[in-house]
């Protein structure tokens, strides 16, 4: 298992592309976040290359890469101080980040992210960033899937 901590907290998806004069432009949080995952980049490059050699070992293998996603935010800008629980939930839609920490993340790794093919994303409370667990996964046909989840539910 390769865990990567503090990574930096990406913006949604809907924040990073614009249109300017028919064309799709990176936007200023766009390019502010992928100057910081340079700098993650520069700071952790020893941790990195390591991570780098694992992944590769495990490809060579014939395996995956299962990535889950941590995004940690304070509680005052997850939760509400609302009662009802259906009314808690600030809005934070962290699907709408996963593609750009997956980009980040292949680009720190040089590892092509058509080798992420499960994982997970979650918001949890804590200071923010992102913490990204990495680990080998066997890629599964639907019946395996099917079957692990009767027996789940069993």
């Amino acid at each position: 298992m390769i865990i990567l901590t503090e990574l930096p907290y990406p913006p949604s998806v809907n924040d990073s592309l614009a249109v300017f004069r028919g064309r799709m432009i990176k936007t200023a949080k766009a390019r502010a976040y992928k100057e910081q995952c340079h700098i993650f980049t520069a700071k952790n490059i020893t941790a990195l290359n390591q991570a780098t050699t694992q992944i590769k070992s495990w490809l060579d293998q014939g395996l995956g890469i299962k990535v889950d996603c941590y995004f940690s935010l304070p509680e005052e800008k997850i939760l509400t101080a609302g009662k009802k629980a259906i009314h808690r939930f600030k809005k934070s839609d962290v699907s709408n980040r996963v593609k750009l920490c997956h980009d980040a993340l292949s680009d720190m790794l040089r590892i092509d992210d058509l080798y992420f093919i499960a994982g997970n994303a979650e918001k949890v409370i804590g200071p923010m960033g992102v913490t990204v667990y990495v680990t080998p996964h066997k890629l599964q046909s639907l019946d395996e899937v099917k079957t692990q989840w009767i027996r789940k539910t069993e």
